[in-house]
């Protein structure tokens, strides 16, 4: 690793001399020093993608075909050796491409405030997507490849943040944001488990920061900071202008009203772009085995010319969020009521911490399930790490599983929820039964046993092999030795079925 040169900044508070024209004796000095390195970090000079199953490109030997589409990162070369991002290691060994393991993520971001909406022409947080990503060969799409509000005619504060976490794990190639303005500040805390003291000066690639329009001469900084706001060992300053170009890609570029850009700043749909990538290690930033533990997160300031498609760290090294898991929920519900108790979910690494930040954003959507989601579909977390998801609501019958996300984090999907039994409507003298959870509070209703029933539709039974129906047995049998069933059931005609 080569170093550059080290400023340093002195501010001398006070500076007392005993005698004039003698020896001059210091009795006090304080010097504050801010160190920043300009550090020239090892470039990677080739990849891996699985664009059309699986592309590389080196700065060595452009690749010909120029990816249209969206990509993930599988692999890369750092300092001689190649490092798959753990995406698909299957498609690296089918080609033939030896490395060593990682497990790579984008670094999560859940919102990024982006300006006024709608925006004015400016060139500052333009979106970047592969040329095909819209569907549209050399033009724009009608409506947008992505939300805009109606409320603003702007991509929400959670949608720009999407385009800097999209693809598997984050690692979309294909996806990012153009100039980023100066004094933008990204940050990205760590779990109570911090930095791995195995993994400072290993020489393996613990942070990667990607490049995919055309860098400024602006540097943007990086740094690891403590508790309070304090820089932990050096910041470093990156200039993108003379990272190596591993290769080029097709792109579009939009507004964040989700029009295209064609022809200000002398930008056109379908356009080549270059491919860059950085990567540094946590020794590069002053971290050693002295001064890690208090490190609590890492900062990203703005120069102002950047373009990333995502910022990725190595999941060995930092503990950083990469799941969201749920704590406590419900196991059954009531159609077209709040689920109670409620949902608590939080954010974890990938060793179970969950991380003490108040603020971030989990959704929750239906990931199985016959009904419909409604409610309040998003939370925030407080300050203990919970998001707590007290307005729910499944109108739908049988078993349902919901999901829960954030970022790029792994989702997490719920244990079943199961319908609660329902009271069947009574006419004529006799409850009507078109639905299994009828039938459950029958099985539930002992008092209920001396009554007339009739059946008005066929029942699927299925789902009464849920566990959290009667253990997996179906419904509780109706009538017992104890309480016999003196009531009559007519059938009609339908049946009860699976």
């Amino acid at each position: 690793m080569e170093k550059g040169k080290l400023h340093i900044s002195l501010w001398v508070i006070a500076l007392l001399i005993k005698k004039e024209y003698q020896f001059r004796k210091v009795l006090a000095l304080l010097i504050f020093v801010n160190v920043t390195y300009n550090i020239k970090a090892q470039n990677i000079t080739e990849v891996w993608s699985d664009f059309d199953g699986f592309w590389s490109s080196s700065s060595a030997s452009f690749n010909a075909i120029q990816p249209d589409n969206s990509h993930n990162l599988l692999a890369f070369r750092y300092n001689g050796a190649v490092y798959s991002t753990g995406v698909n290691d299957g498609v690296l060994n089918a080609n033939n491409v030896s490395f060593t393991p990682g497990n790579w993520r984008a670094l999560p971001l859940n919102s990024l405030t982006s300006g006024s909406c709608p925006p004015i022409s400016t060139d500052s947080y333009l979106i970047m997507l592969a040329q095909l990503v819209d569907g549209v060969n050399n033009g724009g799409s009608t409506p947008p490849p992505f939300p805009v509000e109606s409320s603003n005619s702007c991509a929400s504060p959670e949608t720009m943040a999407s385009f800097l976490t999209r693809g598997i794990n984050g690692l979309d190639l294909g996806s990012g944001l153009a100039n980023i303005p100066s004094g933008t500040v990204l940050t990205f805390p760590f779990s109570s488990n911090g930095i791995n003291q195995a993994n400072i000066a290993d020489g393996i690639p613990d942070i990667l920061i990607t490049q995919i329009l055309a860098p400024g001469t602006s540097s943007d900084i990086l740094r690891i900071v403590n508790s309070s706001g304090q820089i932990v060992g050096n910041s470093i300053s990156v200039n993108q202008s003379s990272t190596t170009i591993v290769g080029k890609y097709r792109a579009d570029i939009y507004f964040r009203d989700g029009t295209i850009v064609n022809g200000q700043f002398g930008v056109f749909p379908n356009q080549e772009r270059d491919i860059r990538l950085l990567a540094f290690e946590l020794s590069d930033f002053g971290i050693t085995s002295s001064n890690y533990t208090s490190a609590v997160r890492l900062e990203w300031s703005a120069g102002g010319s950047s373009d990333p498609a995502f910022f990725a760290f190595n999941e060995p090294s930092i503990s950083i969020p990469t799941k969201v898991a749920i704590q406590s929920q419900a196991n059954t519900f009531t159609t077209g009521f709040p689920i109670s108790p409620s949902f608590d979910v939080v954010v974890q690494d990938n060793q179970g911490q969950t991380l003490l930040e108040s603020g971030r954003e989990i959704i929750a959507s239906l990931e199985s399930g016959n009904g419909v989601l409604s409610g309040t579909l998003t939370a925030i977390t407080n300050a203990s790490g919970v998001a707590s998801f007290s307005n729910l609501i499944i109108s739908g019958i049988g078993a349902h599983r919901i999901r829960f996300s954030s970022s790029s984090l792994d989702i997490a999907v719920s244990d079943v929820l199961c319908s609660s039994s329902l009271v069947p409507p009574f006419a004529n003298g006799q409850y009507e039964i078109n639905q299994i959870e009828h039938l459950l509070w029958i099985g539930e209703n002992p008092s209920s046993w001396s009554s007339d029933f009739i059946q008005t539709a066929d029942i699927d039974a299925s789902v009464t092999a849920e566990s959290c129906y009667n253990g997996g047995e179906g419904w509780s049998p109706i009538g017992t030795t104890a309480t016999k069933f003196t009531g009559s059931y007519n059938g009609d005609g339908h049946t009860i079925a699976n």
